[in-house]
């Protein structure tokens, strides 16, 4: 587990460098899905996020105020991306009282 100051930061890079993500929502074990987002905002108090999906350009919003985080480096995915997709890492966000999570991994497409 990484602190949620480390998680921030992660995500204010991301943010200013325009990033694009992949969204993984995880429902179940071997099932994670989500569309590529961009980071819009980093609320710093309270903790929050505003995503913005690639294709719709629609926002959603998280409250991160409980929210864990961890660092997985790209050789370390406990998923696969599919072909022709690279990571340069991913954040996990946990939510420990709502028994939820999702990933946020920093994709990159071979040409």
């Amino acid at each position: 587990m990484i602190s949620p100051k480390e998680g921030l930061k992660i995500l204010r890079n991301w943010r200013k460098q325009n990033a694009l993500l992949w969204l993984g929502i995880v429902e179940f074990k071997d099932a994670i899905h989500g569309p590529h987002v961009r980071v819009e905002d980093v609320l710093p108090n309270p903790r929050g996020l505003l995503l913005r999906d690639d294709d719709s350009q629609s926002i959603r919003s998280f409250d991160l105020s409980k929210a864990k985080f961890d660092w997985w480096e790209a050789d370390a995915l406990p998923f696969t991306l599919g072909k022709g997709v690279r990571s340069m890492g991913a954040l996990q966000i946990l939510f420990a009282e709502e028994k939820r999570e999702f990933v946020l991994v920093e994709v990159t497409f071979d040409a």
